[in-house]
């Protein structure tokens, strides 16, 4: 797996950050991957004259607002039952 510096987990964090404008389950699902990446970095980072501040309960907030985005909007693939009837079966 590819290192990624804090710039590149925020950038990404929000380019995914517009799944619900544009109805796409796939981008909330990126968006969800990114934000817990955003989660595990700590709620202040600096590097020379750069700081990354956040909020680690807002972003949660959004975590969850996606989660259910994706629960919402996902089609359901292989959770629906089919019966089969065995009437007039032949032999």
């Amino acid at each position: 797996m590819p290192a990624y510096t804090p710039n590149d987990i925020v950038d990404n964090f929000n380019d995914y950050a517009d799944y619900e404008e544009l109805g796409s389950v796939a981008r909330a699902k990126s968006f969800i991957t990114w934000a817990m990446r955003m989660l595990a970095l700590p709620e202040e980072t600096r590097r020379n004259a750069n700081a990354l501040v956040y909020d680690k309960t807002v972003i949660e907030s959004q975590l969850n607002a996606a989660r259910n985005f994706v629960l919402a909007n996902e089609q359901s693939s292989g959770s629906s039952v089919a019966f089969f009837s065995v009437e007039n079966f032949r032999r």
